[in-house]
Parts: C-alpha cells; sequence; structure tokens
C-alpha cells in the first residue's frame, strides 16, 4: 500500500486475490505502485534492502522469503494489470 500510495496518492489501489487450486494455495497481490524492476527482483529479498526513505523498512519481504522457505512455497513476480506489481504466492497444502 505505501508503494502505490506514494506513486498514485489517494487513487492508490492494492488487490488481493486468494484461490484454492488443487494441492496449492495461490495468493495474488497487486498494486498500482510503480512496480518492481528486474534489478530489484534481486535485491528485495535482502533483509535491510528497501525503496523507501526512513527506518523500519527493509525486513517484511525478508520475512516472506523465509516462511516459504519453510512451507516450501514459491513466490512469483511480474507485472500487473493495475499498472505495478503482481506478487503471486504458492503455498503447497498439507495433509496429515
Amino acid at each position: 500500500m505505501e508503494a502505490a500510495r506514494g506513486r498514485q496518492g489517494l487513487e492508490a489501489r492494492v488487490k488481493v486475490s486468494f484461490t484454492d487450486l488443487g494441492r496449492d494455495m495461490v495468493f495474488d497481490i497487486e498494486d498500482n505502485g510503480p512496480g518492481i524492476t528486474k534489478e530489484q527482483e534481486r535485491l528485495i529479498f535482502i533483509e535491510g534492502y528497501t525503496t523507501k526513505p526512513g527506518d523500519n523498512h527493509g525486513i517484511g519481504l525478508t520475512i516472506v522469503r523465509h516462511a516459504l522457505e519453510a512451507l516450501n512455497g514459491q513466490l512469483f513476480i511480474d507485472q500487473s494489470p493495475l499498472g505495478g506489481a503482481r506478487l503471486t504466492v504458492v503455498v503447497p497444502k498439507v495433509s496429515y
């Protein structure tokens, strides 16, 4: 939301959807922010990396990466039809 708000102000949009797809749960998070460049794709999961000014940034996607590793999940980055970024998170369901 911060990225979208920084680019779009009061017109910022974030869309979150999820679906139960066979053996996986799939989450899509899209916004109309500035998007994620190919260079940023290599950096955004490094702890402390941020494009935002100020303190207390650069940890969220590191936490996501560690959680997905523990869950054997995946994350895909693409451009959103809204104009910004789309992150697709795939988390396998666990059968007990």
